[in-house]
């Protein structure tokens, strides 16, 4: 054991203990096999392990916030594949005279759980990752300071115009002004305030870069945050990247086999 496993501290929850990047790997482990491997069993598989990660990490109510926006999504799959798959033989159920093909659905059943098990191991690493956690791995790793502050930037320029956005609406809704009682009117209400929504968030964040600025950000030799230790890091990436090839080869091997 390397001195730096040695000396990792476990923090509580155990999802905090894997770095940054073994999330992603696993994310891009699920999303290659997902793309590779068209198969039912397969899918549910990887589905019910997603779906343990993420009832492990104690993130379900969050996961499923972001599941609400692909429900539309999945059910148009089924309703398509259902009906329109090309491979449909066996009537399943017919519903106002619509026939559902045993095949569409099956099919459709196999795509819904590729997604869901994108959407779970996605909300994993975005869930127990903060982004201060992330800027500092990025530091730690040799990313340059200035290359740091551009990305995080970025990433908090949607969760900060959404907080504006929410001001702004109970700011309305406390005066009487701009009542949402349905979905064009709240469309209609965003519309005026675009303008000043974006500009404020801009000014927010040259702010943000000016009291780094002042607070020594781009010193070289300003003081370094606390150096983040995770568990087993670098034996998780070789045995993730050794998954990818893995199931990258075997896809590979499988076209060949049957080319001969």
């Amino acid at each position: 054991m390397s001195d730096s496993e040695s000396s990792v501290v476990l923090r509580q929850n155990w999802a905090q203990n894997i770095d940054p990047v073994t999330k992603l790997l696993l994310v891009a482990c699920v999303l290659l096999g997902s793309l590779l491997y068209k198969s039912l069993t397969y899918s549910l598989v990887v589905l019910g392990l997603s779906v343990f990660l993420v009832l492990a990490a104690r993130i379900q109510a969050k996961a499923l916030r972001l599941i609400e926006f692909s429900l539309f999504l999945i059910a148009t799959i089924v309703l398509i594949q259902g009906l329109l798959y090309p491979f449909n033989r066996t009537v399943l159920l017919t519903v106002f005279h619509l026939r559902f093909y045993k095949e569409g659905l099956l099919y459709a059943l196999m795509l819904s759980s590729r997604l869901l098990s994108i959407i779970f191991v996605t909300s994993f690493f975005i869930f127990t990752t903060t982004i201060t956690e992330n800027a500092t791995y990025l530091e730690q790793i040799g990313v340059p300071y200035h290359t740091v502050y551009v990305l995080i930037s970025v990433c908090y320029i949607l969760p900060q115009i959404n907080k504006n956005m929410r001001h702004i609406q109970v700011a309305q809704r406390a005066r009487g002004v701009n009542p949402q009682s349905n979905i064009a009117e709240q469309v209609r209400a965003i519309i005026p305030i675009l303008v000043p929504l974006i500009t404020k968030t801009l000014m927010q964040s040259v702010e943000r870069s000016t009291a780094l600025q002042l607070r020594g950000f781009s010193n070289p030799n300003r003081q370094q945050t606390e150096k983040l230790t995770y568990y087993r890091a670098e034996l998780a990436h070789r045995g993730l990247i050794l998954l990818a090839a893995l199931l990258g080869g075997w896809k590979i091997w499988m076209i060949l086999s049957k080319l001969v």
